[in-house]
């Protein structure tokens, strides 16, 4: 009877240890991709869901699936493509009406509360997005900051919202590329529409 409940006392012994294991190594991988998203720098805007600044416009719907509408700018100079088919999450690209070149790239995300997130998790799974740029969606202004430093423009859009919407603007040091993250307060601040420019 000693010998049965000694070894049923290891068993438990060898379960838990290795459930902690597993929880310490899912805990690593967290850490892991946590850390390597704080690296991130405005030249990893090189390419930004799928397309690059030398894509051509005839391949950005083997990328992106096919557009849900378009129409030029005032000024016709640029096209603007749009996706809506992902519900709350639209994505327009703007390209170059002369030269095809694509110059733009901005996705919002609309959700409030609870939806917010759930619309991450769904632009994650219909975008082709890289890990750590998801990531960026749904921090808190000094959040951004910690991770880019000091942005080259920081300013408050008193026209958008009645309390404005704060925007914070990075350039790459060659300033070919910009990016643009912009916070609302009925969003509680939370990133929620990225841009980026690239500038040929």
């Amino acid at each position: 009877m000693k010998k049965i409940k000694f070894g049923f006392i290891i068993a438990i012994a060898l379960v838990m240890t290795a459930c902690k294991s597993g929880d310490e190594n899912n805990n690593e991988n967290e850490k892991t991709a946590s850390n390597r998203c704080e690296d991130i720098r405005v030249e990893d805007f090189d390419s930004f869901l799928g397309v690059d600044f030398d894509t051509p416009e005839l391949e950005l719907k083997n990328i992106m699936g096919k557009s849900t509408g378009g129409e030029y700018t005032e000024n016709k100079s640029q096209f603007m493509y749009y996706w809506k088919g992902t519900k709350r999450v639209p994505v327009t690209i703007y390209v170059d009406a002369e030269t095809g070149d694509v110059q733009t790239l901005f996705m919002e995300i609309l959700g409030l509360g609870e939806n917010f997130d759930q619309d991450v998790v769904k632009a994650g799974e219909d975008f082709d997005i890289k890990e750590c740029h998801l990531e960026l969606f749904g921090k808190q202004p000094k959040e951004i900051i910690s991770i880019f430093g000091k942005a080259d423009k920081d300013e408050i859009d008193d026209d958008t919202v009645e309390d404005g919407v704060r925007h914070l603007v990075y350039y790459s040091k060659d300033e070919s590329i910009a990016i643009s993250f912009k916070f609302y307060k009925s969003q509680d601040n939370k990133m929620s529409s990225l841009v980026v420019d690239w500038f040929h």
